[in-house]
């Protein structure tokens, strides 16, 4: 989430962007049958809750990403185009969009998704009695935007000016109406045993230990090739190299010192590529210092950014003067 202070500080101070790294595990082709088509990654981190409106970390996010569906997605060139939501319609100045729901989606017990349970789930965002770290998102100049339904496949945005985010904001994981209408969401059992629409269903967390997923046989797009996903927590990053190395784990990333060790692994498959992730340097405003512009706007002119990059990542980021990716669509 960006609330308007944090955009001010990030557009003044430092901010990087990473070229993710990650590896195909180093293991024979017996060993991964032995697997039964499972695909084990290697988190730096435990999750902490499994609720798309209420997580606010990288590893709970990257589960939530497998269990849920949103109303659109990103694909792999960084687009924005339809998930849940067959198609859309953009009315009134870009101040109303119409969302054409699938009929064909189904939440992990067998029930039927509709539009009540995507207005369901903006509609809780905004309820200041849900801890959601999404809030600000969803509102436009201290403005709520408006969430309407017209039958059970169309749902509608109104909102109080045009937006151009809003596309993307669409994609939150969306919750089921009919397990969770009832219930406080800050502390109900689904925030850990949660059900979704997505690939993969929850099977299991065992807290600091794995997180398993099975696929969904249901799922709307087409069953996944493979049978799960296990998620193994390594905090450590030389014992994430380690696992990787020994084909403990098929699939990390590893810090940009070990790039270059890493691509000398047999039987490992190295991905570089362009990502969304930034890194920055962030001020308190509420410090009468760092309230000064003009003290920040110093200290960005004053880091030596190509020198981060080379002595820190190694040539693996670009520098960045903004919260907005270059190779983001929505860059220009």
């Amino acid at each position: 989430m960006m609330n308007k202070t944090t955009v001010v500080f990030f557009l003044f101070t430092v901010v990087f962007l990473f070229i993710v790294i990650a590896f195909e595990g180093c293991q024979t082709k017996t060993e991964r049958l032995t697997k039964e088509n499972t695909i084990i990654f290697a988190l730096s981190g435990d999750i902490s809750i499994l609720n798309p409106i209420l997580s606010s970390d990288s590893a709970s996010s990257a589960v939530e990403g497998f269990i849920f569906s949103g109303l659109t997605k990103i694909n792999e060139n960084l687009e924005i185009v339809p998930d849940i939501a067959k198609s859309w319609e953009i009315k009134n100045g870009g101040k109303e969009y119409i969302f054409y729901l699938r009929d064909d989606v189904y939440w992990h017990d067998g029930e039927k998704l509709t539009s009540y349970d995507v207005k369901f789930t903006f509609d809780s965002i905004l309820n200041p009695k849900v801890n959601s770290v999404r809030r600000g998102d969803y509102i436009i100049d201290g403005v709520p935007i408006k969430f309407e339904t017209d039958g059970p496949h169309i749902f509608k945005v109104i909102l109080p000016k045009p937006f151009a985010p809003i596309l993307s904001r669409m994609g939150i994981g969306i919750l089921p109406k009919h397990l969770l209408f009832d219930k406080d969401l800050n502390t109900a059992e689904f925030n850990t045993k949660p059900i979704g629409c997505g690939p993969f269903m929850f099977k299991e967390w065992i807290k600091s230990e794995r997180v398993v997923l099975e696929k969904n046989p249901k799922y709307f797009d087409g069953p996944p090739k493979i049978s799960g996903i296990i998620y193994k927590i390594i905090p450590d990053e030389n014992a994430r190299f380690v696992a990787l190395e020994s084909g403990q784990v098929d699939v990390s990333d590893i810090p940009p010192k070990d790039f270059n060790r890493a691509k000398k692994l047999k039987n490992c498959n190295v991905f570089e590529y362009d990502s969304l992730v930034y890194v920055y340097l962030g001020f308190n405003l509420k410090n009468e210092i760092f309230s000064d512009i003009r003290v920040r706007q110093a200290l960005a002119y004053a880091t030596d950014k190509t020198q981060l990059l080379n002595l820190i990542f190694r040539g693996l980021a670009k520098p960045a003067f903004g919260p907005m990716s270059p190779v983001s669509s929505m860059f220009e």
